[in-house]
């Protein structure tokens, strides 16, 4: 696997039932840009439009995604094959893809939330003070997911990867 240098940018990109989040950052996991795509009809084939322009535009050495074929994932039919065509498709652009499970996640910020996804956003916000403006309120069992989850998951992958190098570069 290719590791981190001076010149290394990452693109982490969250496929959700809304559309899809990413963040852009650089080597020292400092946020770039983020965004949040929301997509309504034609999910698939828009949101694999958007992030092939994402992958063109920003051209990062890395794209990470959460592996759907984890054993922790649990993803609709539609996120699995879109996460699978977006591997595809940025490795067709000769960028590196790193897939990272739920239970990855979940390690990384084990010290830092409860585990629930409104608990990782927040202990997001702690890394990326930036987009607690975009932090949506505490979600209550009866309702939808916020659209802008997708851009909290996005970040939390990032993190997660940086993470991971770091641990190992640490145990090299």
């Amino acid at each position: 696997m290719k590791t981190l240098d001076r010149k290394s940018s990452v693109l982490a990109i969250e496929p959700r039932s809304k559309g899809l989040g990413y963040v852009f950052v650089d080597h020292k996991c400092r946020l770039i840009d983020w965004g949040v795509h929301e997509v309504r009809i034609a999910k698939r084939r828009r949101c694999l439009k958007h992030a092939i322009r994402l992958i063109r535009g920003f051209q990062p050495s890395f794209v990470i995604l959460e592996n759907p074929d984890a054993p922790s994932a649990h993803r609709s039919r539609w996120v699995h094959d879109l996460i699978h065509n977006i591997t595809r498709e940025a490795e067709s652009e000769g960028v590196n893809t790193h897939l990272l499970s739920r239970r990855d996640v979940l390690i990384c910020f084990c010290n830092r939330s409860d585990g629930s996804t409104d608990g990782i956003s927040k202990a997001v916000c702690s890394h990326f003070p930036e987009l607690s403006a975009r932090l949506p309120k505490r979600r209550r069992v009866w309702e939808t997911e916020h659209y802008s989850t997708a851009l909290f998951m996005a970040a939390a992958l990032s993190v997660t990867f940086f993470t991971k190098q770091s641990d190992t570069n640490n145990s090299s």
